[in-house]
């Protein structure tokens, strides 16, 4: 299949991101995700979300930073974005990723940094939810958080954990001591087994757990996710234990589940958007890496033909808005009858209708 590793690897093309730009269906695939590249774009997707009673966390896409002055940028970036909260009077807070501060560079870098956002965010009266990343970073990431938490209030900063960790059960019960506030999603990164739970009925039954405990907590917590299974799951649990809905809220990513974000909010659930804006669209295929975005999957050895190699396994990430997709593939090569090699390459087909009834224009690439 294609693999979280390779969707990772064509975000981060920018000459990629610069040929799709230029198709009308792929910017209006983006917008359906990304609200925005500029503060200004995200408080007014944040306003209509506002209206149909739900509330938001500001997200700027920039996973990593590659020095001091890269990260300094993503703290005033930050302090503006909650300066615009306060002066829109928009419902949102803000979550941050360390790599953005300089975890890869100097986690001391990182902690001064993000603990700058959080005094400014706990000085207006407002929250910083610390996002969880790789696994290389999770350590470090919570050592930063208890170090925040231990000089911010509850309602100050809180964290995000993945259930598809196999330490994340013990992580959460260590942190619901402190206590803490945190935010339980699957998770989206390309992990070895030995770290991470490798099928997904293991991932889902973690994440049961893990929120089972979280709502018993009597804190404040985030169920994140956009499958029903673990929504029925959440609200049952809750049921049975007489836990009242505005004991928690439900998070999802901007422009996913859009109907079941308006109906989660209508039933009375606090219902909280993920609200990325930004240059970057890592995010856009980061979350198709978590199955969310992605319309279909789809089995393209058809499509090695185009390569000019003998495909023995391919596979192809359709992501679809409307009658327009964008494909990306990737191939095992078989060299010879005795010789495989993994062959990855990417061949993008923008579809789009000129007009209504009009004729359907194609372009493709191969690389």
């Amino acid at each position: 299949m294609l693999t979280r590793s390779a969707l990772i690897y064509l975000s981060r093309q920018e000459g990629l991101k610069e040929f799709a730009a230029r198709f009308r269906p792929f910017k209006r695939l983006t917008t359906r995700f990304v609200a925005g590249e500029n503060i200004g774009e995200a408080v007014a997707a944040i306003r209509e979300l506002n209206v149909e009673h739900c509330s938001a966390s500001f997200d700027h896409l920039n996973e990593s930073v590659a020095n001091p002055a890269e990260a300094e940028a993503e703290v005033k970036e930050y302090l503006r974005i909650l300066a615009q909260i306060d002066e829109t009077g928009i419902k949102s807070n803000v979550s941050i990723k360390l790599s953005q501060f300089g975890l890869a560079l100097d986690p001391e870098l990182a902690y001064k940094n993000a603990r700058a956002v959080v005094a400014d965010a706990a000085r207006r009266g407002n929250f910083v939810r610390v996002d969880m990343e790789g696994s290389d970073f999770t350590q470090a990431t919570i050592d930063i958080f208890k170090r925040l938490r231990a000089e911010f209030g509850l309602n100050d900063v809180g964290i995000v954990l993945q259930s598809y960790l196999r330490r994340t059960y013990q992580d959460a019960q260590e942190l619901v001591k402190l206590p803490a506030r945190i935010r339980i999603c699957k998770g989206a990164y390309n992990e070895p087994p030995e770290v991470a739970f490798p099928d997904k009925k293991d991932t889902d039954e973690n994440y049961v757990r893990v929120m089972q405990l979280l709502l018993s907590s009597g804190v404040y917590h985030g169920i994140a996710t956009h499958d029903p299974h673990m929504i029925d799951a959440t609200i049952a649990f809750a049921q049975q234990q007489g836990i009242g809905q505005e004991a928690f809220e439900f998070q999802m990513l901007y422009g996913i589940r859009r109907d079941l974000q308006r109906q989660l909010a209508k039933d009375g659930y606090n219902m909280r958007v993920y609200v990325p804006y930004g240059k970057h669209w890592y995010s856009l295929l980061h979350a198709a890496a978590c199955g969310t975005a992605c319309e279909h999957l789809v089995r393209a050895k058809e499509h090695a033909q185009g390569l000019r190699c003998k495909a023995t396994n391919s596979f192809a990430l359709r992501i679809s808005y409307g009658q327009s997709h964008l494909d990306f593939v990737g191939h095992t090569r078989r060299d010879s009858d005795r010789s495989r090699s993994f062959y990855f390459g990417f061949r993008v087909a923008v579809v789009w209708h000129r007009r209504p009834g009009g004729s359907i224009g194609r372009y493709r690439r191969h690389s």
